[in-house]
């Protein structure tokens, strides 16, 4: 019993202290109100279902639950790229590259799911699917904006690869 009211007493001083600024940084990666605050209340109910795994000689309560809405982010970014992977099949690429520009939804989806890591399909699935900027990428993947554009590049030279193969 004292374990849960510890819990309780935890989960509330946490959420009092980082609710709002975690909202308005999901805003920032999600340009919706109510998509943010699903992603944070996702991640404080994930933290309660969870508290068990807490451990703070290992960390603070705070990082904890930085990873944690990490996490949800991560879910929800798959999930809306998911959605719109279900919809129409033509989509439109915020690029001005002749060969990718007309690509269909589900040859781009095979395209990068055949990358060779994880970063790289993460990198191009929020540049070219979601519509992130390299900036926005390196905030919430962490890496640096000139190895998201790296990545970006290297996969539209595997896909003007590929037409000129099949075209030619």
């Amino acid at each position: 019993m004292n374990q849960h009211r510890e819990r309780d007493e935890a989960m509330v001083s946490l959420f009092n202290t980082t609710y709002r600024t975690a909202v308005k940084r999901m805003y920032f990666r999600t340009r919706s109100l109510e998509d943010a605050e699903d992603i944070v209340m996702d991640a404080f109910r994930k933290a309660t279902e969870y508290w068990g795994s807490f451990n703070s000689e290992l960390s603070s309560i705070n990082g904890w639950f930085e990873r944690i809405l990490k996490n949800s982010l991560k879910s929800y970014q798959k999930e809306k790229f998911m959605k719109h992977m279900d919809g129409d099949s033509e989509m439109e690429i915020p690029v001005e590259d002749k060969y990718i520009q007309n690509i269909t939804a589900d040859r781009i989806r095979d395209q990068i799911e055949a990358l060779p890591s994880d970063d790289r399909r993460e990198v191009c699935n929020m540049f070219f699917v979601l519509g992130y900027s390299y900036k926005e990428i390196e905030s919430v993947l962490n890496i640096s904006v000139r190895n998201a554009r790296y990545y970006v590049d290297e996969f539209k030279k595997l896909v003007r690869e590929e037409h000129e193969g099949s075209s030619g």
